[in-house]
């Protein structure tokens, strides 16, 4: 299993939230198993978002995919930060 891990800040909890949701089909199109979405006890407005896909390949693209990152925008997502994770128990 790989993981995409991005770490957001947002301006507009409620927007990002409804546009996440909304990219549900698009993300499962791209190859993702599942995702959680996690927020900062902290700071309300920090997000991290753990994506699932089968390989290495499926998260990098779409960690660039165009369409992400339109719909990031479109989110109001004003800090981002991906990483690639690779499940570490083999």
């Amino acid at each position: 299993m790989v993981v995409l891990m991005g770490r957001y800040r947002v301006g507009d909890l409620d927007r990002f939230h409804a546009v996440f949701e909304g990219f549900e089909a698009t993300r499962r199109e791209r190859g993702s198993t599942g995702h959680r979405l996690l927020r900062s006890v902290g700071d309300p407005t920090r997000f991290v978002v753990l994506i699932d896909f089968a390989s290495r390949e499926a998260a990098e693209s779409f960690a660039t995919d165009a369409e992400r990152i339109a719909a990031l925008e479109e989110a109001g997502v004003i800090e981002r930060e991906d990483e690639i994770l690779e499940d570490a128990a083999r």
